[in-house]
């Protein structure tokens, strides 16, 4: 978008402000270009090499290389013969010409139009941030009309026929139709260019964005580096022969209609008039050009009707003579050399003066930035693709071209995105398209059972035999099949060692795992182990069985079964010979693959640390008959022409689902095994089952059990011991501490407010991740997405970019809380842990509607839990 300065120093003006006034904004645009392969155009990385003559008996070149022309615009006399870019714009422009449509239907034809009275060629100037009409105040109409658009610069006013000025509008048959006349004298040939855009409706009230391109063709020649003094007394491009003038004198361009094809210029008669061109240069007065700059002014740049395409290469082009006579150090040359002529719409043609006949190129500037991040419902993003490069040595690093490719399977750009072509200044728009909702009344338990089985998957090791063991209280399963887990205390082993963080051996954390010559071993004792046995499992057809230990009890082993997996949480332990619980595992089964590709960076304000965090609550699950639409995205590699060099952009379209039976498990701070989830969905239909009333408690998760075993609350367990003994027991016990009655701080590492904790045995997260530090989370509900986060959603949408309202969102269930067993504020309150300890309990997060932000709880209450990666 162009940063336009207000010209109302140069025009007076008289307040025309209305909250119903039709305004417009202005911006650069190349998407109407047209397009093709480029791969054969001259390049400043690639370009055309042709003999100039000699200088002191040195060698002289001229390199021929193409680039994008800036597409914006143009004001006369101030203009005549210069390329207008966004730095000068506001010195340059004080109106633009526009004509309005007014139409009924979904599509707009120039056959036959005729522009509304109100706005049939009218001049528009600056007012401070937006453009407006000049003598008038045009106010939207309201009714269900639409507006088409064409604007163009420089302005014309009328529709006289002298076309001396360079540029005349008339009208043919309602299309707009530009008449551009060439003048031989380079300076007095003005700019031109023009904007479409349709589909405006009557009742709108935003500036109109215009989208201006640039018809024209453009040359100009530059002076290398190398030459220290240089002087040009004459710059003139003529025919290859005495009668073949290289220039049109007159041309007509004619709107389609078609925002893709916005306009195309009419084929010339074989008879019409052609011209040379070239600068006017009084004796005494040559030009001074100056190594690495432009020869002549900004106003000395040639001006051409387009007579060629982009699909044009320096074999077909034809050829054009530049007359040239220069002074280089005190030597002066004269030649005549035959150069390719490049008139494309849209492109300049840069004719280099060197005395080199190669060229090597070094590393400029080579970056891709912008917003990659799109909603489900799809939309427009800018991103800005930075290329320069050093040519020759110099040390001024000029623009270079670029390619793309994409992590397809056939390496082309996917029919839901398009990207548009790039305009001078390196912008480019992409656009993708709106995700379809999976007709899936199961999606989730569909891409599970469509994931190909695993036999004998190590959890600890990814699956990989070669990998080093990491263990955790909780592991993740994507795939229907048979798997293992080693009989290791929680996080005890990080990396095929002992993770010396854990708290392993010490007061609270398994003292008998040291021995007495203070050895600690990470794994369950042997002699201890009986069984395996599966708690509970969150489903009404089981999908975990045949837990059992393996024969040297260094693993327990279970089966995933693929008719029947689908999203949900089960928990399995391990018992000595009374059938005492010696530990237990959370297996949360999920399609949700762990991975950097698949986190959330979170940045809050006045914080410096970003945090990566899952997409998900620790066991979630979306529940029957979500509304789901999948997320996507895909790699974009760039690569710079003439140096290599690549940049990989990802586009990312982010998942939306929204689920009025979602779930997520409660955990009791400092606890590392979770208790089934709740729901407040009072709807017999949409609980479809998979809840149950529970006197006093509300309605929780339906689970299979374990013979002889339920979820049960008691206020005897009281303590660390007790709760590894009792994972399907809610305690009860004191209010601030459930564990005892003094504060034990280091249950889940107690991080500082931004630093991550180092974590213990006690940790409910996966391997990798961990529970978060305070400083995470949000403190404003600024942050929420209020069109997503709606009460069907059951649950919040918030940005993570300290808050901005791009990039990509994180969703939080309003699970609500556990309070002594019984379940509160399901459905309308988020309510999350952090790993810090608290003088009257633990720190939680909470956030609705109305308030977000961190304070203490009581230990004792289930809360859901947030992971976020490890250090």
């Amino acid at each position: 978008m162009l940063c336009c300065a207000s010209c109302t120093d140069d025009i007076e003006r008289t307040d025309l402000s209305a909250t119903d006034a039709i305004t417009f904004s202005v911006s650069d645009s190349q998407e109407w270009l047209e397009t093709g392969s480029r791969s054969d155009l001259p390049s400043v990385t690639d370009p055309v090499i042709i003999p100039l003559g000699n200088s002191d008996g040195e060698p002289l070149y001229v390199h021929v290389a193409l680039q994008k022309t800036a597409a914006t615009f143009g004001d006369e006399p101030k203009s005549r013969g210069e390329l207008l870019t966004g730095d000068n714009f506001a010195t340059k422009v004080t109106e633009i010409g526009l004509i309005g449509y007014k139409y009924t239907g979904t599509t707009f034809s120039f056959d036959g139009a005729t522009p509304d009275p109100d706005m049939n060629n009218i001049k528009l100037v600056e007012n401070v941030d937006h453009w407006e009409a000049a003598d008038k105040l045009l106010r939207w109409p309201g009714g269900d009309d639409k507006y088409a658009f064409v604007a163009y610069a420089p302005y014309r006013e009328g529709t006289a026929d002298d076309i001396t000025a360079g540029l005349t509008l008339t009208f043919d048959n309602g299309t707009p139709l530009f008449t551009y006349k060439c003048g031989s004298a380079v300076e007095n040939n003005p700019d031109f260019v023009v904007a479409y855009t349709d589909g405006i409706s009557t009742k709108g009230s935003a500036p109109v964005e215009l989208n201006f391109i640039h018809p024209l063709a453009s040359m100009k020649f530059k002076a290398s580096d190398d030459f220290v003094a240089c002087k040009i007394s004459k710059l003139d491009i003529t025919g290859a022969t005495a009668d073949a003038s290289p220039f049109l004198a007159q041309g007509s361009y004619r709107l389609s209609g078609a925002a893709d094809a916005i306009g195309a210029w009419d084929a010339p008669a074989a008879d019409a008039a052609r011209i040379d061109m070239g600068l006017t240069i009084a004796s005494g007065s040559e030009i001074d050009a100056k190594g690495g700059n432009d020869i002549g002014s900004a106003t000395q740049v040639f001006m051409a009707i387009p007579e060629e395409t982009v699909e044009t290469t320096s074999e077909t082009a034809p050829k054009a003579k530049i007359d040239i006579a220069l002074n280089i150090s005190g030597v002066s040359v004269e030649a005549s050399p035959e150069l390719p002529l490049f008139r494309i719409p849209g492109y300049t043609t840069i004719y280099t003066i060197s005395n080199k006949n190669s060229i090597t190129i070094s590393a400029g500037t080579f970056e891709v930035t912008g917003n990659n991040v799109f909603e489900y419902t799809g939309g427009t993003n800018d991103i800005t693709v930075t290329s320069t490069a050093k040519i020759n040595d110099s040390d001024t690093e000029v623009p270079v071209g670029w390619t793309t490719a994409f992590d397809t399977e056939d390496g082309t750009c996917p029919d839901w995105l398009t990207m548009s072509e790039p305009d001078a200044e390196g912008n480019v728009k992409i656009a993708v398209a709106p995700q379809d909702k999976s007709t899936d009344e199961a999606p989730h338990a569909t891409i599970l059972r469509n994931t190909p089985e695993v036999t004998d998957y190590d959890l600890s090791k990814e699956g990989g035999a070669s990998k080093p063991i990491n263990t955790a209280n909780c592991y993740i399963v994507n795939a229907p099949g048979t798997y293992r887990l080693p009989l290791v205390y929680g996080n005890a082993i990080k990396n095929d060692q002992l993770n010396s963080d854990c708290g392993l051996g010490e007061d609270n954390f398994i003292p008998a795992a040291k021995s007495a010559e203070g050895v600690v071993n990470p794994w369950i004792p042997e002699a201890d182990i009986n069984d395996a046995i599966i708690l509970w499992q969150d489903v009404q057809t089981a999908m975990i069985s045949s837990a059992a230990i393996t024969s040297d009890k260094k693993y327990m082993t279970f089966s995933v079964d693929k008719t029947t997996i689908q999203q949900g949480n089960a928990v399995v332990a391990v018992r000595d010979a009374s059938q005492n619980i010696l530990w237990s595992w959370h297996i949360w089964v999920t399609d949700f693959k762990p991975g950097d590709d698949n986190l959330i960076p979170v940045k809050q304000p006045n914080v410096t640390t970003t945090y990566n965090a899952m997409p998900y609550t620790l066991g979630y699950c979306a529940g029957p008959n979500p509304e789901y639409y999948p997320a996507r995205d895909v790699t974009i590699t760039f690569t710079q022409d003439g140096t290599g060099e690549q940049k990989e952009f990802v586009i990312r379209q982010q998942y939306y689902e929204k689920a009025i039976n979602n779930n997520t498990p409660f955990y009791q701070w400092g606890r590392k095994d979770p208790f089934p989830a709740a729901t407040n969905v009072k709807d017999e239909a949409d609980r479809s089952g998979i809840y149950i009333q529970r006197s006093g408690d509300g309605y929780v998760k339906n689970c299979i059990y374990a013979e002889g075993m339920n979820f049960t609350t008691a206020n005897s367990v009281n303590s660390m011991a007790l709760s590894i003994l009792n994972p399907l027991t809610f305690s009860t016990a004191n209010d601030n501490f459930w564990y005892g009655s003094s504060q034990i701080e280091s249950l889940w590492g107690n991080g500082g407010l931004t630093s991550l904790p180092k974590k213990t045995i006690y940790d409910p997260s996966p391997v990798g991740y961990c529970v978060p530090p305070e400083k995470f989370f949000w403190e404003s509900t600024s942050a929420i997405n209020s069109n997503l986060s709606t009460k069907e959603a059951k649950g919040y949408w918030l940005y993570c970019k300290e808050n901005d309202k791009s990039g990509l969102m994180l969703f939080v269930p309003s699970s609500g809380r556990r309070n002594s067993g019984k379940i509160s504020e399901v459905g309308t309150y988020c309510m999350l842990w952090t790993c810090r300890s608290a003088s009257s309990g633990a720190r939680r997060f909470r956030i609705n509607e109305g308030a977000a932000g961190c304070g203490g709880l009581a230990t004792g209450t289930g809360c859901a839990v947030l992971a976020v990666k490890e250090q």
